[in-house]
């Protein structure tokens, strides 16, 4: 998924969502923190941040691929960043079946 077609409402519905999860403890937030969650089958869904770097990308793909664990790319690093209390964050797991199930749908109504 992209940020192409964008909404600011949906946008705003997905950054609530993730402070959701964060608050509800349901959040991995980090590149590390969201690969140990992957490695130790507790994350859901996972969220990518669209200017994430290349090597990040593809590191998550090799790990996501073979799991068929359900993921987006959206936003960018600041604005999840901002959702999650921290400055920057390229990558977030979602590690509540619904709460993660909800993060998919919010970042979906984005493409439009």
């Amino acid at each position: 998924m992209n940020q192409t077609s964008e909404t600011p409402e949906a946008a705003s519905r997905l950054l609530r969502g993730l402070g959701l999860a964060r608050r509800a403890g349901q959040l991995r937030v980090g590149v590390d923190a969201v690969q140990r969650a992957i490695r130790r089958s507790e994350a859901v869904a996972v969220v990518i941040a669209g200017d994430a770097p290349p090597q990040v990308r593809r590191r998550f793909q090799r790990l996501l691929g073979p799991r068929g664990l359900p993921h987006t790319v959206v936003l960018d690093g600041d604005q999840l960043g901002r959702a999650v209390g921290r400055e920057r964050v390229v990558a977030l797991a979602v590690t509540d079946k619904s709460l993660g199930h909800r993060v998919l749908e919010l970042a979906q109504a984005l493409e439009g």
